[in-house]
């Protein structure tokens, strides 16, 4: 039986969701559901979106809510794909786990520690799926350097290095994604080291084993963010209230160490490490670029990491990670939390990983906030929240 599927929050992420994920999925017969209904507080923008689906799936226009609470009580929905800004992840994910419908959440996973935790615990308790929308965790080059580290073929983690220090489309002092509640602190909890390190927390806990402590400075550079006309004339101001720049260093569980950078603003050109990732490991490395990853050992020798996983992985493990060939992440990562939906089970990415990711990106800011290190236990336990504490009051947490 198809698992029906309702969205909620129709903004930009909803629509790659749709035309990245559900179309290809659609297409390839990868997964059997039907997205059912769309929900958004602006009503022309749920309108478009069901339009869109419509177009793209070849299928009837989804039904259309303009309150989550109506959508939940309508029995129209098996699963919830939650596309809203961060600050509503939790609102719209505990009610419907309560009603025994699964959901996925867009990353970050919450607004706060606490409200990821309410998340979880809604789910533990009536036993429906909770996942995290991660599409980096299922694309090609972390799937492979995930493969290349199981197979021991470079030794174990020592060194990690990730990130940079600007992201050029919001550089130097856009708006980011045109969303101005994105520099909110109460709307968004914190900002590029939440927003966009929970895409890399994912990958540096996936290849370098659970985080234990982390050490941090973060810094707003730029206090007021704009949007410009085809003229270059400002059309829209936004005053900062969150971090734009940070530098974290991680200690793992298994004694790696990692060293992390993420911004969206600053002045000049944004600043990179070369390919965006760089693994030292006790007896070889590899490097992230643009063709998969750069094997290289001690004697000189170097191997492409994806035709190497192409040439020896066990071909069941290919078509598992990659079914019919498809790598679009957006996909992958739907298709995981639909067959969990069916199966009843545990999906490989669920809301217990989004939750320790946005751990990470919180003990940051506390560290940078304490001055001192901080373990991700004391954060997911909340001994350390001062950040978080009057994010947690606005939305009734505390």
């Amino acid at each position: 039986m198809a698992v029906r599927v309702g969205i909620v929050g129709c903004g930009g992420i909803s629509r790659a969701h749709v035309q990245r994920g559900y179309r290809l999925l659609r297409e390839k017969g990868l997964a059997d559901f039907r997205l059912s209904a769309v929900c958004d507080v602006d009503g022309r923008r749920a309108e478009a979106v069901a339009d869109l689906a419509a177009s793209a799936l070849g299928e009837d226009r989804p039904r259309v809510f303009t309150d989550p609470a109506d959508l939940v009580a309508s029995g129209t929905v098996d699963a919830i794909d939650c596309c809203t800004a961060v600050f509503a992840h939790h609102p719209v994910a505990v009610a419907a786990l309560a009603a025994g419908i699964g959901v996925t959440v867009e990353k970050p996973f919450a607004v706060t520690v606490r409200a990821g935790r309410r998340m979880v615990d809604a789910a533990r308790r009536s036993g429906a799926v909770l996942a995290i929308s991660e599409n980096v965790h299922f694309e090609p080059r972390q799937r492979i350097a995930s493969w290349v580290l199981e197979q021991e073929r470079i030794g174990a983690p020592q060194v990690i290095v990730m990130g940079g220090t600007g992201t050029a489309a919001w550089f130097p002092d856009k708006i980011v994604a045109n969303t101005p509640w994105r520099h909110q602190r109460l709307l968004a909890g914190a900002g590029a080291v939440l927003d966009l390190g929970s895409h890399s927390f994912d990958t540096l806990r996936t290849l370098g084993g659970e985080v234990v402590q982390v050490s941090a400075l973060t810094r707003q550079l730029v206090p007021e963010r704009l949007r410009r006309g085809p003229g270059g004339e400002v059309v829209e101001r936004a005053v900062s209230e969150v971090d734009d720049v940070a530098l974290v260093l991680l200690t793992f569980a298994s004694g790696a160490i990692g060293m992390f950078g993420t911004g969206w603003g600053g002045h000049g050109r944004p600043t990179s490490f070369a390919g965006g990732l760089a693994l030292q490991c006790s007896a070889g490395s590899l490097q992230y670029t643009e063709e998969g990853g750069l094997l290289a050992w001690d004697d000189g020798r170097t191997e492409n990491a994806s035709a190497l996983f192409h040439r020896e992985a066990d071909p069941a493990l290919r078509e598992r990670f990659f079914p019919q060939g498809v790598t679009e992440g957006f996909a992958l990562e739907l298709r995981d939390f639909l067959e969990a939906v069916v199966r009843h089970s545990l999906p490989e990415n669920d809301g217990e990983q989004g939750l320790r990711n946005m751990a990470v990106a919180y003990a940051a800011i506390e560290s940078s906030l304490l001055g001192r290190g901080v373990t991700l236990q004391e954060i997911l336990d909340g001994r350390v929240s001062t950040y978080q504490d009057p994010i947690d009051r606005h939305w009734g947490l505390l």
